[in-house]
Formats: C-alpha cells, sequence, structure tokens
C-alpha cells in the first residue's frame, strides 16, 4: 500500500457504526495493515477497551501505509469533519426498522440504568446521574423517538453519498443480544500491502 488510506464509516442513529468501525480495525489488523481510528463524537469516557487507541484528533499530516477509520455519523452533512470526496472508501451502516427499535431499546435500557443519556460532545450527557432515576424516563423515550424519526433522512445520506464519487459499501447491521452482526468485511476494498 502506498500513500495513506481514509475510510468514512457513517449511518443514521444507533445502528452498529462504533462496532463496526472496531470490527474493521480489528479485521484489518489481523491481516498486517496498520490502522488507526478516530470518532469525530470525542466521547469523555471509554466506552469499550478497543478504543483506547482511539486517535484524540485527526492529524492534519497523515502517515503512508496508514489505514485511517473515521467514523463520523454527520459526514453527509454541512457538520461533517471532512468533504466526502477526501475519503477513499465509505461504509454507509444501515439496519431495518425492526432492528433499529431493538437497538434503541437495548440503549435506553442502559441510559436508564446509568442515569444519564443522549451524549453530546459539546455538553457531555443530559440526565440526574442516579441510576434508574425515573424521572430520566420522559426524557429518555423523548430522546429515543426523535433519533428514530432521523430515519427519513436515510435517503438524504444515500444521494448524498452516491453522489460523491467514492466507492461506498452499504452494512446491514442485524440486530443479536450480543450486539450488532454484520456481513464479512472484504479485504478486495484495500489495497495490498
Amino acid at each position: 500500500m502506498e500513500g495513506e488510506m481514509l475510510v468514512l464509516v457513517t449511518g443514521i442513529g444507533n445502528v452498529g457504526k462504533s462496532h463496526y468501525r472496531r470490527l474493521l480495525v480489528q479485521t484489518l489488523r489481523s491481516n498486517r495493515f496498520k490502522a488507526e481510528h478516530f470518532d469525530v463524537d470525542r466521547f469523555a469516557e471509554l466506552r469499550d477497551q478497543t478504543d483506547s487507541d482511539l486517535l484524540t484528533i485527526l492529524p492534519d499530516c497523515l502517515e503512508d501505509d496508514v489505514i485511517y477509520i473515521v467514523e463520523d455519523v454527520h459526514a453527509p452533512t454541512d457538520q461533517a469533519l471532512l468533504p466526502l470526496e477526501r475519503y477513499d472508501l465509505i461504509f454507509l451502516v444501515t439496519t431495518d426498522l425492526r432492528s433499529h427499535l431493538r437497538f434503541w431499546f437495548g440503549r435506553a435500557r442502559h441510559w436508564h440504568k446509568d442515569g444519564k443519556f443522549d451524549w453530546d460532545p459539546e455538553t457531555g450527557f443530559k440526565g440526574s446521574g442516579r441510576s434508574n432515576d425515573w424521572r430520566n424516563l420522559p426524557k429518555i423515550v423523548r430522546t429515543v423517538l426523535r433519533h428514530l424519526a432521523h430515519r427519513k433522512h436515510l435517503e438524504h445520506d444515500r444521494v448524498s453519498l452516491s453522489g460523491c464519487g467514492v466507492i461506498t459499501q452499504k452494512v446491514e447491521s442485524v440486530w443479536s443480544k450480543n450486539g450488532p452482526v454484520f456481513p464479512p468485511i472484504s479485504l478486495m476494498l484495500f489495497p495490498p500491502l
């Protein structure tokens, strides 16, 4: 592989984007690729042990022979970290309505248990911070419904991605009690070592 490669992982809502980013990094590294990853949301706390080496910022000068995987939910909008044309490969993670509801139900239960919900990079989490606080329930339900309503923007994202001139792979995630399940990753999409 000559030069760096920028890969985007995007999708609307709670569909398994972070899980897919982690799986992509793990798959590439286990096949001897150099892979770095970055989440535009910049969570303040470690959500998964495999995020312990998450880049804190995307460097201005990217290293040769490294695949940079960027997770950006806002990539197809005017709030994107980078223009779509800057990427070499895009993965659009989607799911059917049934799985989407199950993903959100699981997250809502987790939010209620933690007493905080709806992460925002600027303001952090909302909520009382008290475990199983019933006062958080109406706000959690409204937040989940608001996020589910964003599914209507999926067609806009598909149009934006199809018109950007970058190879785009649709990845259909499926809910399972052990987390999202994805189709196998094709290494044919990545340049040889």
